[in-house]
C-alpha cells in the first residue's frame, strides 16, 4: 500500500485499539525467519467475521502467507462461534479467496 494509506490505517487502528463495545478486532502478523512478511485484520461484529487488509510483501507472495493470514483469522472467528465470513477483494487477491472457498 502507498505510504499515505498505511499511515491512515495506522491512525485508524490506534483509535480503535484492540476492540470496541460493538466489535472485536484482531490483527495477524506472518513472520519468516523473524521478519514480517504478511498481515491481516479480523473484525467481528453483528454476527459476521470480516477479513480486511490482507497484505504480503512482494518477496513473499505466492508462497501461502496470505492464505495463512486469512485462515488464522477465520479459525479464530469459528472458535468464537462465527459462521459467516465476508471480505472485499482486490484483483490480486481474488483467486486466493476463491481457492479458500469464498464466493
Amino acid at each position: 500500500m502507498p505510504g499515505f494509506v498505511t499511515e491512515a490505517f495506522a491512525d485508524l487502528y490506534t483509535c480503535l485499539g484492540s476492540g470496541t463495545d460493538t466489535a472485536m478486532i484482531s490483527y495477524y502478523l506472518g513472520l519468516l525467519n523473524g521478519e514480517a512478511v504478511a498481515a491481516s485484520m479480523l473484525m467481528l461484529g453483528a454476527g459476521v467475521a470480516g477479513i480486511y487488509n490482507v497484505a504480503t510483501i512482494p518477496e513473499a507472495q505466492r508462497k501461502g502467507f496470505g492464505s495463512a493470514m486469512i485462515l488464522a483469522a477465520l479459525r479464530e472467528a469459528r472458535s468464537l462461534g462465527y459462521r459467516v465470513g465476508i471480505l472485499h477483494s482486490s484483483e490480486m487477491g481474488h483467486k486466493v479467496y476463491l481457492r479458500l472457498g469464498f464466493q
